[in-house]
């Protein structure tokens, strides 16, 4: 794979990583279920979220045209590593060791299946 398919890919995942956390900040202005659930229609955080899943999702389209779904599929772990790191630093989430640790077997999987590809 290419270096600029591995970096297409790369903002793919991001951008799902960020996408998930624009859903958390949608969550966290939903006080009263379900009347506030209704609110989404007016919620900006909503429409940023699935602007940034529906670009990701055309960007993995792309991929798919070129890479085959085994290699490029165990990128999509990475996003494992991603959110909570950015949960960290945007929410102030505690970041557990365990986490950590998980994080670095994640990076040596994804590198063990997408090597040679």
């Amino acid at each position: 794979m290419s270096i600029a398919l591995y970096s297409i890919l790369l903002l793919c995942v991001s951008g799902l990583a960020v996408g998930n956390l624009l859903l958390k900040k949608t969550a966290t202005t939903i006080v009263h279920v379900p009347q506030d659930v209704y609110g989404l229609i007016f919620n900006p955080w909503f429409y940023a979220a699935v602007a940034v899943y529906g670009g990701s999702t055309l960007l993995w389209i792309m991929i798919l045209r070129k890479v085959s779904l085994g290699l490029a599929y165990p990128m999509f772990a990475l996003g494992f590593i991603i959110v909570p790191l950015l949960d960290f630093l945007l929410f102030k989430e505690q970041l557990r060791p365990t986490t950590i640790i998980g994080g670095l077997i994640i990076i040596l999987g994804v590198a063990v299946a997408t090597r040679g590809g």
